[in-house]
């Protein structure tokens, strides 16, 4: 028997960052997978940063235009950034606009710059190729104080991305 309380849901993003905290994580792929997973809720457009960064070149103000457009268009948009640990427009402008934080993690030590980042508390944090069971992410975790942790396997990008995009809290 319940409290006759529903439980909480957050609400599905509309906007979702998916920032990368070490060189070499497959963000683009990541992205059009997680694009792809959040399409059964409706359409989805995912910005590759290349196309982005291109698009709004050191003018990070470019960048509302840009997702307002795609927000009108879509139920759902997934802003792929670059390494926060060097800052370009996009990137930081991402990071302010999102919804959703979605921050991609390999393990291994946490780097001093995280600590530099607020905009990353309380985001999602997502491990990439990460064994399950080896406490990869622990130190992670306790940098970032995530509001939910995700495994990511090796190979399949994001095949449960639409669970990530619409976890519950």
């Amino acid at each position: 028997a319940g409290s006759g309380t529903p439980p909480t849901r957050r609400p599905v993003p509309a906007t979702i960052a998916l920032v990368p905290l070490q060189d070499g994580l497959p963000v683009a792929e990541i992205g059009r997978t997680l694009a792809h997973g959040l399409s059964a809720w409706g359409s989805v457009e995912a910005l590759p940063i290349g196309r982005a960064k291109a698009a709004i070149g050191a003018n990070a103000a470019r960048g509302s235009p840009i997702v307002d457009r795609c927000e009108e268009r879509h139920d759902h948009v997934v802003l792929c950034c670059g390494l926060p640990r060097d800052p370009d427009p996009w990137t930081e402008f991402s990071l302010s606009r999102a919804d959703r934080i979605i921050a991609l993690s390999a393990g291994g030590p946490v780097p001093e710059w995280l600590a530099e980042l607020p905009a990353l508390r309380a985001c999602e944090l997502a491990g990439y190729g990460i064994a399950a069971g080896s406490g990869a992410l622990s130190p992670w975790a306790s940098a970032l104080e995530p509001v939910a942790v995700h495994r990511l396997e090796d190979g399949d990008g994001l095949a449960s991305s639409a669970a990530l995009a619409r976890s519950e809290e």
